[in-house]
């Protein structure tokens, strides 16, 4: 009974506090809305336009014909705009201002080359400032380059057809992105919740650091009141106090900004819950072993906004590659961030499923440590 108290008294008190509750609303509702406008060009799928290529020729014989012919075709015309130069000099000065993304260079021995069964080069000089149009450029040579040695391995084998047929292999078919990918409104709205929710270990740092270290804590002590039955009290208010905050964050941008939460809110709450218990449990563990709320606060202070850093919380940084990618996957946020997309966009539940397990499994750890360093105090 005495724990029913003491989570009610704990909710009241943080009800009461107007300006902590809308300061936990209002900041995370301001950011929203500055980041979700400011940065919606970045999640707005564009279509992908035709690439700049220099090219030079030097080469006076019928192989290089064969590529001049290729990059007349009507499919490789959909992809590049070829723009004829005189010199090597002059398609480098179009690559360092930018006005191709890359340059094909065949020089005046490629033909002959082949001719006495050597090397044969079709060189790919690419610029620094556009890797995914030197890509492109890149795979198209590529494709030729396959091509003819296909064709070389099949004659040298006696069995070549020269009767080739060419036919469509390429169904086009136009694809929607609409519902499947977030917006920027989405995406901010899912990070800046987790980043809110971590925000609120806080809570467990403030009302588990007050009974035990500060003058009400010796009374409290003194009282019939047990000790886990404070802490379980305290600890669920603190739980349901932002799970409810939570909650009245996801209503409103999800009425207000018309964010997409997918067909399964209850599942993106239980996901919600889960973080608040580890975030939560994180709170009362430093408050536990630093002795000090002041000492708590001010590591949750650096850990929150590293953890929302290396979730991609401000700025989206998935595939950075090295250590950062790794080292992800021990923040909150990320866990609870890719719970939420993959049950939003229809990823994968296996995946969903996995990391919410994971949040489960680190807030078990939290809550344990935290009951050992409790007993010590007492002690």
């Amino acid at each position: 009974m005495n724990i029913i108290y003491i989570l009610y008294y704990t909710m009241v008190r943080f009800i009461r506090d107007k300006r902590g509750l809308i300061q936990m609303l209002l900041f995370p509702i301001v950011l929203i809305l500055i980041l979700g406008t400011a940065l919606s060009t970045m999640f707005n799928p564009s279509t992908i336009g035709k690439t700049n290529v220099a090219y030079l020729n030097l080469d006076a014989g019928t192989a290089s014909e064969s590529f001049d012919g290729f990059l007349k075709l009507e499919e490789i015309e959909d992809l590049l705009i070829v723009k004829y130069v005189n010199t090597y000099d002059e398609g480098l000065e179009m690559i360092k201002t930018r006005e191709v993304a890359a340059m094909i260079f065949i020089d005046e021995a490629y033909t002959e080359g082949l001719q006495k069964n050597e090397k044969g080069d079709i060189k790919v000089i690419r610029s620094n400032y556009s890797s995914f149009g030197a890509i492109i450029v890149n795979s198209v040579v590529e494709g030729f380059v396959n091509a003819a040695n296909a064709i070389e391995a099949t004659a040298s084998l006696g069995s070549f057809n020269s009767q080739f047929i060419r036919e469509k292999s390429i169904n086009r078919r136009p694809i929607s992105s609409s519902g499947r990918v977030p917006t920027a409104m989405d995406y901010y709205s899912v990070t800046m919740l987790a980043m809110t929710i971590m925000y609120g270990a806080s809570y467990g740092i403030h009302e588990i650091g007050k009974d035990y270290f500060d003058s009400i804590g010796g009374r409290i002590k003194a009282s019939p009141t047990k000790a886990y039955e404070m802490y379980v009290g305290k600890t669920l208010g603190v739980v349901i106090t932002l799970f409810t905050q939570s909650l009245m964050l996801i209503l409103f941008t999800r009425y207000v900004f018309n964010v997409n939460w997918g067909n399964n809110l209850w599942l993106v709450l239980f996901i919600c819950f889960s973080l608040t218990m580890l975030s939560t449990g994180i709170g009362v563990m430093l408050c536990m072993v630093c002795s000090s709320r002041r000492k708590a606060s001010s590591i949750m202070n650096i850990l929150v906004p590293f953890f929302t850093f290396i979730a991609g919380g401000y700025i989206p940084i998935d595939n950075i590659g090295g250590m950062l990618d790794k080292i992800k996957f021990l923040s909150p946020n990320y866990l609870a961030q890719r719970a939420i997309f993959n049950q939003v966009f229809e990823g994968g539940s296996g995946e969903t499923q996995l990391f919410i397990m994971i949040i489960w499994g680190m807030g078990l750890f939290t809550f344990m440590a935290s009951a050992i360093a409790g007993r010590r105090q007492i002690q």
